[in-house]
């Protein structure tokens, strides 16, 4: 199932009916809706082609309250269920396993920069959050900061890629810096720079 759940939310035996808005994937097909507002089997009409390709690239899209669902390359249709999302509630993206020997490759898509928490109020929250030792924060703004590193390596960013290596070593946060260091690998502009003696 896909869908998103609460921020905080403990994962337990039947969350897609406890935590959360969820669609199912079953046999091929996302074709049914599952809530914790009851919903449950509820059919999902327009969001994929039937069955689904090997592997189809299944797309969430939760927006002013509204949760869409898109699947290999078909047009997004939004989900009806049982009662309106609630607002005021932060929610995140989740993703439940219903049987053992699936595989499932998640994808996130990058803000645009306009949109972005500026670099060093990013880093200055994982620095507090793993002073004061508060996790979620702290989980949320290192994957922010990963995604930043993907996506500057992805434009061949090499000045962005150098301000959060800097930065993820400032405020000591080692998750960041590793991955970094491991895209730093084959990072082939950031490896000019470094030959010309830009770092």
């Amino acid at each position: 199932m896909v869908g998103i759940a609460p921020l905080g939310a403990e994962p337990c035996q039947g969350m897609y009916t406890k935590h959360g808005y969820y669609g199912f994937i079953n046999s091929g097909q996302l074709s049914v809706l599952h809530a914790q507002d009851g919903t449950a089997g509820k059919a999902l009409s327009g969001a994929s082609p039937s069955p689904l390709p090997a592997g189809a690239t299944v797309t969430v899209k939760y927006q002013d309250g509204s949760l869409s669902f898109a699947a290999a390359g078909s047009t997004f249709a939004t989900a009806s269920f049982n009662t309106a999302i609630q607002t005021g509630t932060i929610y995140c993206p989740a993703v439940l396993l219903h049987s053992s020997g699936s595989t499932v490759e998640v994808v996130r898509s990058t803000c645009r920069s306009r949109q972005q928490c500026p670099l060093d109020i990013l880093t200055g929250v994982a620095s507090l959050a793993k002073k004061y030792m508060v996790s979620t924060v702290l989980s949320m703004a290192t994957q922010a900061l990963k995604d930043r590193i993907r996506f500057a390596k992805q434009t061949k960013d090499a000045g962005a890629f150098e301000r959060i290596l800097a930065g993820a070593i400032s405020a000591d946060i080692d998750a960041v810096r590793l991955a970094a260091l491991d895209s730093a690998r084959d990072f082939a502009e950031l490896r000019s720079r470094y030959d010309a003696g830009g770092l």
